[in-house]
């Protein structure tokens, strides 16, 4: 051992001494003769392998095999090492799957499916142009919400000083032309309550034709039952029946009572109706009335040019202003 070990160092040592001694010749040399030497010094070792398709299929398989060992145990380390979430997919040519999740497969491809795809490519350019889009988009919202704003402030009346005459007739247009959407939408809704209430007025009158026929039948039964009640067997005094001539006069006399009181009912329920049609006509009519009377006011205003919806009786300024674009 001790002679094994000796002879190791003494190797070790020469060839110590060989490589120093090859590194100064090398030095010596002039840079020509140290390329053309390189040049024609065999590779040590193993050689570099151009990257391309592997043209025999064993080889390519077994190619396959180890590079995959390879790549899915540096997958593993790295998810080890650094605490990183690696997911490896991989397709054979044959089509075979093999994969690795350092957690989940499934919770990892919906991590990078949720990632933003500018932050995904790590596009820094492409960063700066999607802030620049957004900065422009704000600045387009901003300038649209204050045409709007002074659209609306100039419909109800405000901030009418710096517009001139050809705007103040485009805005009379279009508050004339709203006016009358307004008279329409109006007059739809006072057609159909005044088709309601006609259809309530009709069955109304329906219910009173039918309690009307009720009351005629009840009077014709009473008649008929008072007709009936004159009986000669009636008018005589049997001696033996008094009591039971007493009780049949009684119940029929509470048979006409109720009678009586049910005509009584039907007579008041019919008033009642007829009360409810007289008073949804004067509303009807009292409607019918103001609506005629806040259009002739309307179309009166209009003719005198008096009219000027929310202006906040702001004429002066728009007489004031029309005189100056005239002027």
């Amino acid at each position: 051992m001790e002679s094994e070990g000796l002879s190791l160092g003494t190797s070790s040592s020469s060839a110590a001494q060989q490589q120093e001694h090859h590194q100064q010749a090398s030095s010596a040399k002039s840079p020509q003769e140290k390329r053309s030497d390189h040049q024609q010094q065999p590779s040590v070792g193993r050689g570099k392998i151009e990257i391309k398709r592997i043209e025999n299929a064993t080889s390519r398989q077994v190619t396959f095999s180890k590079r995959r060992g390879g790549l899915l145990k540096k997958a593993h380390e790295l998810s080890v090492l650094c605490d990183a979430q690696v997911a490896l997919i991989i397709f054979s040519s044959t089509g075979k799957l093999f994969e690795y999740a350092s957690t989940s497969m499934k919770e990892i491809l919906d991590r990078y499916g949720k990632y933003p795809e500018s932050v995904q490519g790590g596009n820094i350019a492409s960063q700066h142009h999607d802030s620049d889009y957004f900065s422009r988009e704000v600045i387009r919202l901003k300038q649209q919400l204050e045409r709007s704003q002074q659209t609306q402030r100039h419909l109800l009346g405000d901030d009418l000083a710096h517009l001139a005459l050809k705007d103040l007739q485009s805005l009379e247009q279009q508050l004339e032309l709203g006016l009358n959407r307004i008279r329409s939408r109006k007059c739809a809704l006072s057609m159909h309550q005044e088709q309601v209430f006609l259809d309530e007025i009709e069955d109304l009158r329906r219910r009173e034709l039918q309690l009307h026929k009720e009351n005629e039948m009840l009077r014709r039964r009473l008649a008929d039952h008072a007709q009936g009640s004159v009986n000669p067997l009636e008018t005589r005094e049997p001696p033996s029946f008094g009591n039971a001539s007493l009780s049949l006069s009684s119940s029929r006399s509470q048979q006409q009572h109720k009678q009586q009181q049910q005509q009584q009912q039907k007579q008041a329920q019919q008033q009642a109706i007829s009360q409810q049609m007289q008073i949804h006509i004067q509303k009807q009519q009292q409607q019918q009335q103001q609506s005629s009377l806040s259009d002739q006011n309307l179309q009166t205003s209009l003719q005198l040019g008096l009219y000027e919806p929310n202006l906040g009786g702001r004429r002066s300024s728009l007489i004031q202003a029309s005189s100056d674009s005239s002027h």
